[in-house]
């Protein structure tokens, strides 16, 4: 069948009638579109979709994409002020769902009026007639109010900049996988984690409206994309992160850095803490979004413990006092270690950090231990338990320069003539002077295929921190900063020369702020490897999540509130127990500078709050 629409008459700039003419019948479908008086109009366009489940308000509110909307496009025309009539209505269904849009343009091209109607069977009566409106900018007004934490304003002025009332307005929240809002009046989900209002809420004086999009029911990050009828772009998404509250003052040892790590035996989970003199056992409580520590064993530690480390032993982590002298201690359960060979054998030296490197592939784990001090020698390289001590090549740069130890993982290498990948065992750390505690870093170098005397290297956005995701295809996680802004990648390996690996990027996302350190876990009700990070900030901290699920082709990124933390070690594990990762900050308190243990447990149920309702309208 072969349908056709023939301009059959121009009125003025104001009315375009169209008819649709359904070939080998006498039936026509006649489409009237009048434009609102006032507004010059030279160029009509009629687009006819065809959906079951598609609405006029779906497409006035930009709830469907423009990708999504020419996927259902069966025809198109469009007739200026002279009745030039361009395109042709053909390839209707007689009986499909149509949504029919028109929309006015001016003589400069931009986009001022729009309408549209819905309708199914054509027979030979059927007439349809098109009021548009003026088309709107939509701008939000995101002013954070103590009072009514979750307002967002929707502002909504025509072409002259007049504002615009009993204009409809909605909104989109996008929230964890698996997750539900908080509230369900007048909201609705149509897809998993994902939910809108059922009925829209209309502009009122100054053509503004009072929005309150309900967050998830669980702590994590979620955005909103507010929507106004007929807005000429989408306002810009924003994004919110509820951290949960509840933290914990450590005692540790003196110039600690790293005083409390995760340990794993099973399925159990603990947080391990040198504090006021003792190593400590927590299980980690939550109870409507507010975390508690529980101690559940303890043992004494001597006047030179210094600091925590988890080693992997399979899918456990065991975890290992190390002392100023370079001792190991075994905590709650740990293999025994060996002791034989310290790094800091006399009182000449003094270790500052450790930090454990996980086997990869045939290469076996083991221990980085930063000796205070500058020059070649002042990173050892232990067993994973102790023993086997010797200098980690530095490489370039290291023999004027501090180092502080950044993270360690396995990164795939892959093969260009299609063989197997391997796996490439990488160790990451800054370079940079100090100043007191503070180092500025001036490189971060990525080693792997190391040999006792060197090194093979890469130099990545100085001072950002680095993650590694595990699964398939293991993949480092970089900072990257050009032109589009803060990136972070995701990337694997292949070879390049005798000094260097090429780093391959698999994908990328936008960051708020260079990370500062970034760990990896599943944040929500998905399988799928999500990223959290912190961004140094001027009082504390503030903490971004990235997860694996994607909006408008972007993984769902959020940003919390500036925290009073300042963060020295993130890291990651399921500690509540309910199948989901959270993540343990440890850190000074910006404000005091007392030191700090906190959880975010994420996914788990957060603290109810009081959500006004929005007042609706059904124009």
């Amino acid at each position: 069948m072969s349908d056709t629409v023939q301009a059959m008459r121009v009125m003025g700039l104001a009315l375009v009638a169209l008819v649709l003419w359904a070939c080998g019948d006498d039936i026509s479908l006649r489409i009237a579109v009048e434009h609102p008086a006032g507004t010059t109009v030279a160029l009509t366009k009629v687009t006819v979709y065809e959906s079951a489940s598609l609405t006029c308000i779906d497409v006035a509110i930009s709830r469907v994409g423009p990708d999504e909307l020419d996927a259902v496009k069966v025809a198109e025309q469009s007739v200026d002020h002279n009745g030039e009539v361009t395109g042709a209505l053909e390839g209707i269904s007689r009986v499909d769902h149509k949504v029919i849009v028109a929309r006015g343009f001016s003589e400069a091209g931009t986009w001022v009026t729009a309408g549209c109607a819905e309708h199914d069977v054509v027979d030979e009566t059927t007439k349809i007639a098109i009021e548009t409106i003026p088309t709107v900018t939509a701008s939000p007004v995101l002013d954070i109010d103590p009072m009514d934490p979750l307002l967002a304003v929707l502002a909504t002025t025509d072409a002259s900049g007049k504002a615009v009332t009993d204009r409809r307005v909605a909104w989109s929240v996008y929230g964890p996988a698996g997750s539900m809002p908080m509230q369900a009046s007048n909201v609705t989900s149509p897809s998993d984690g994902v939910w809108e209002p059922t009925k829209p809420s209309c502009t009122k004086d100054m053509g503004a409206a009072a929005l309150h999009p309900p967050p998830p029911n669980v702590i994590g990050g979620y955005a909103v994309q507010l929507r106004a009828e007929w807005s000429i772009d989408l306002p810009a998404r924003y994004s919110r992160m509820l951290v949960g509250s509840g933290d914990k003052t450590i005692v540790p040892p003196n110039s600690s850095k790293k005083f409390c790590t995760i340990r794993k035996t099973g399925s159990t989970s603990r947080v391990v803490c040198l504090d006021a003199g003792a190593a400590r056992d927590y299980d980690v409580v939550v109870n409507g979004g507010n975390v508690g520590f529980v101690q559940r064993d303890m043992t004494a530690i001597g006047p030179e413990a210094l600091a925590v480390v988890a080693v992997p032993n399979g899918a456990d982590r065991d975890v290992y006092m190390i002392s100023q002298r370079g001792l190991l201690l075994p905590l709650f359960g740990a293999p025994m270690a060996d002791n034989s060979a310290p790094a800091c054998p006399t009182t000449a030296c003094e270790v500052e950090d450790v930090m454990a490197v996980p086997p990869c592939g045939s290469l076996p784990g083991k221990l980085l231990v930063k000796i205070k001090g500058i020059g070649l020698d002042h990173v050892k390289q232990m067993n994973a338990r102790g023993g086997g001590t010797q200098d980690f090549p530095l490489g370039a740069l290291a023999a004027t320069l501090d180092v502080q130890l950044d993270n360690a993982g396995c990164v795939t290498r892959v093969d260009p003539n299609g063989g197997a990948p391997t796996l490439r065992q990488v160790i990451t750390y800054h370079l940079g002077s100090r100043t007191g505690a503070d180092l500025a870093p001036m490189v971060t170098r990525a080693a792997y295929n190391c040999t006792p005397s060197s090194c093979m290297g890469n130099e990545l956005f100085p001072g950002a921190g680095v993650a590694f995701t595990t699964g398939s295809e293991p993949r480092l996680l970089a900072t990257f900063v050009d032109a589009t802004g803060v990136v972070v990648a995701e990337l694997v390996m292949a070879p390049d020369s005798v000094a260097r690996d090429l780093f391959v990027e698999r994908s990328r996302s936008p960051a708020a702020g260079v990370p500062d350190r970034v760990v990896v876990g599943s944040y929500d009700g998905d399988s799928e490897l999500d990223w959290f990070w912190n961004i140094g900030a001027r009082r504390g901290a503030t903490f971004e999540v990235a997860y694996a699920r994607e909006v408008g082709g972007e993984r769902l990124e959020a940003l919390s509130a500036a925290q009073p933390i300042s963060v020295t070690s993130l890291a990651t594990g399921d500690l509540t127990g309910d199948g989901h990762d959270d993540v343990m900050i440890i850190g000074g308190e910006s404000m005091t500078g007392n030191a700090k243990l906190a959880v975010v447990p994420m996914n788990a149920s957060a603290p109810v709050v009081s959500i006004p309702s929005d007042s609706t309208c059904s124009l």
